[in-house]
């Protein structure tokens, strides 16, 4: 929740330099031969077509439950393209919200709270938890004017992190095996698992050897992680 603003990942910036040379092509020609531009049965421009921006053709998840602050009028970040990347500004706001829910959700509903996200684009957040209905109450009045979506998750982070603390005790037995673990991710996620990294030769072994020693109960989320050089 540092971050102040949010590159288009990889995917998107084909299409964000698509639309920026459609944009100036557009802004080169007159209003008259704007491509689009509706006419009258006279020939007569009758106003600009409908356009749609960069942010309205990205992906917008609205599953889970919206706070009262969801709404359709609501106004967005601003928006600004450095180098053919859109970024948009930070809302300190939302992050102080979110901040105070992660906080709260830590010391006082740990068995619910799983973590929050920040989507840059819509100046807008998500919650992740086990539901309860007085952390939904909770996180409902904190939000305010903010938009928040309430979504379900399978383990609260308390649980992901006592697993993640198990696994880190033990690593000089997995260096013994000669399976090098490089990483566990602790919290903020969405509940779905355990995230860990390890040395890319080591992915398979490491999907079949953890859960025999942990269990299949909570997923452990295997990926390739290399080592990081020196500075």
């Amino acid at each position: 929740m540092r971050l102040s603003v949010m590159m288009i990942p990889p995917r998107h910036r084909a299409l964000a330099s698509a639309l920026l040379l459609a944009a100036t092509l557009t802004g080169c020609a007159g209003p008259d031969a704007q491509a689009g531009t509706p006419r009258d049965a006279a020939g007569q421009s009758a106003g600009p077509a409908p356009t749609s921006t960069f942010r309205s053709r990205l992906p917008h998840d609205t599953s889970g439950t919206p706070t009262k602050g969801c709404r359709p009028d609501r106004p967005m970040p601003s928006q600004s393209m450095y180098q053919g990347m859109d970024l948009y500004g930070g809302d300190d706001v939302l992050q102080s919200v979110l901040q105070s829910i992660q906080e709260a959700g830590e010391s006082r509903f740990p068995n619910s709270y799983a973590g929050t996200e920040i989507v840059q684009d819509r100046g807008e957040g998500a919650v992740y938890r086990v539901p309860d209905t007085e952390f939904d109450a909770f996180v409902t009045q904190t939000s305010g004017d903010v938009c928040l979506y309430l979504r379900d998750a399978r383990f609260n982070a308390a649980t992901l992190d006592a697993l993640g603390k198990r696994i880190v005790a033990d690593f000089a037995y997995w260096e013994g095996r000669g399976l090098k673990i490089r990483g566990v991710f602790f919290g903020g996620g969405r509940g779905e698992g355990l995230k860990l990294g390890v040395a890319p030769e080591d992915v398979a072994e490491a999907r079949i050897e953890l859960p025999k020693r942990y269990g299949a109960e909570i997923p452990i989320l295997v990926e390739a992680q290399e080592l990081a050089e020196a500075s």
